[in-house]
């Protein structure tokens, strides 16, 4: 539900951004879930560890009222995330490029559809996004936001945006809600193939050319067309071949694989209520046969929500309990858990988005409108306080954000946006926190200084 853009506005300002402290370069998020294998793991984040974590403070925030359920990324100095700063009826889903030194607008670009768009990848200079109703996938000049193309799927059904897109070997693929896992030439945006799988929010992991995806139950069906009976696939990335498949676990896999050490690690929605299991492990190289037998399953007391992440023999993994699960890569024993504020009953999707990693820190967003971290080892007993959190609904008087999406870490900074409809992009880096007290909210309405574009509006005056 989309809040009300007018108050947005007034209080839009009360946060002022700093000045980039230590900014490097180089270093970028491309994508949902950082790494093609999808682990959630950037090893190039050198600069916040475990021993000055606590010092991160809040940079900047902006509200172009950014879309809750969409991720950020962030490539060249430019954060691009799903948006809609222009007040239309019905709603325009926008994407939005923003500067990552001070949070200002550089470009926003109508995709043309009243749905929310997906979370972005940046690859080769284009932005590659998704929109619903009708499904369709787009590619932007990442300088301009001008649109290279765009391409209904030819399905022609009316569906919503799923997953985030994923690039590799001049390819896009995505998956939307209309059932299908699509494949498109990144330069010229033809739809190569697709593929039934009933996949609904999972965003592919690519390796060694294999695409894996977590798709349907079994009798679930999509047109009078069923699906294969399990919840991962494995998919030849060039022709769309479904390799093998997964035993069914009688719950949606609502999430994206994660892929290492030749496993694939998935997440089931089942809650454990009847001693089923909801975090499981797969021979990468699937089996001799199809359907294919987990080499590890366990049922944690709790729904997972959001996708696992993987560093360092580790799986990590946010459940409806209010907690982080980290457990062996291995074996699937439990290693430890990571508390948050709120221990929420099971089905209300306490732990939201998906963790991240690094430089031995785990990071994970929230319900309770909070970004959290942990040393990624853990702290030496079965439950762990966390390490800093921030809060991520500053703008709101009434608290009613929630963090959804997955935070990104990359050159010393936190970037997290949450569902408060104020103030919903934060940047926290090492330091101080910095807070505006004055009232000149109508500076935020003036365009920056800068080159030209038709599209260039916003941001702070310094």
């Amino acid at each position: 539900m989309r809040r009300v853009v007018f108050i947005a506005v007034l209080v839009g300002s009360f946060i002022v951004a700093s000045s980039p402290v230590g900014l490097a370069a180089g270093a970028d998020w491309p994508k949902y879930r950082f790494d093609l294998a999808n682990t959630g793991f950037n090893p190039a984040e050198l600069s916040i560890s475990s021993a000055n974590v606590a010092n991160l403070g809040l940079a900047w925030g902006v509200n172009q009222h950014f879309d809750r359920g969409a991720s950020p990324v962030v490539v060249n100095g430019v954060l691009y995330l799903s948006c809609q700063p222009t007040i239309t009826a019905p709603p325009t889903p926008e994407e939005c490029a923003v500067s990552i030194a001070d949070g200002h607008l550089i470009w926003h670009t109508p995709l043309g559809s009243n749905w929310n768009a997906s979370s972005a990848a940046v690859n080769g200079g284009r932005v590659f996004v998704g929109d619903g109703r009708p499904a369709t996938m787009y590619a932007l000049d990442a300088g301009t936001g001008a649109i290279l193309w765009k391409t209904p799927t030819r399905s022609g059904i009316d569906a919503h945006t799923g997953s985030a897109p994923v690039v590799a070997n001049g390819i896009v693929y995505m998956s939307f809600d209309d059932g299908l896992l699509h494949a498109y030439n990144a330069a010229t945006g033809i739809e190569l193939w697709n593929v039934l799988l009933i996949s609904v929010n999972s965003t592919p992991a690519i390796v060694n050319g294999v695409l894996y995806v977590e798709g349907g139950s079994p009798g679930d069906d999509y047109g009078g067309q069923p699906s294969l009976i399990g919840v991962l696939y494995a998919v030849n990335a060039t022709t769309g071949q479904i390799l093998w498949h997964s035993l069914s676990q009688y719950g949606y896999g609502m999430a994206s694989p994660a892929v290492a050490n030749g496993l694939v690690f998935v997440a089931s929605t089942n809650d454990n209520s009847n001693l089923d299991t909801n975090l499981l492990a797969y021979s990468a190289g699937g089996c001799r046969a199809s359907p294919c037998e987990p080499v590890w399953q366990v049922g944690e007391p709790a729904t997972p929500f959001g996708s696992p992440a993987y560093y360092d023999g580790v799986v990590y993994q946010g459940f409806s309990d209010g907690r982080l699960y980290a457990v062996n890569a291995s074996s699937g024993s439990l290693l430890w858990t990571g508390a948050t504020k709120m221990q929420a009953p099971y089905g209300m999707w306490a732990v939201q988005g998906a963790p991240v990693i690094a430089n031995g820190v785990v990071y994970e967003g929230s319900k309770d409108g909070n970004v959290y971290a942990w040393k990624a080892s853990g702290c030496g007993r079965a439950t762990c306080q966390p390490l800093w959190s921030a809060n991520a609904d500053q703008g709101d008087p009434y608290q009613t954000g929630e963090v959804m999406s997955q935070p990104v870490v990359v050159d010393g900074t936190i970037y997290v946006n949450s569902s408060d409809g104020f103030m919903n992009l934060y940047a926290f880096r090492l330091g101080p926190s910095r807070r505006y007290g004055g009232g000149d909210w109508w500076r935020r309405l003036q365009p920056r200084a800068g080159p030209s574009s038709a599209v260039r509006t916003g941001g702070w005056w310094r």
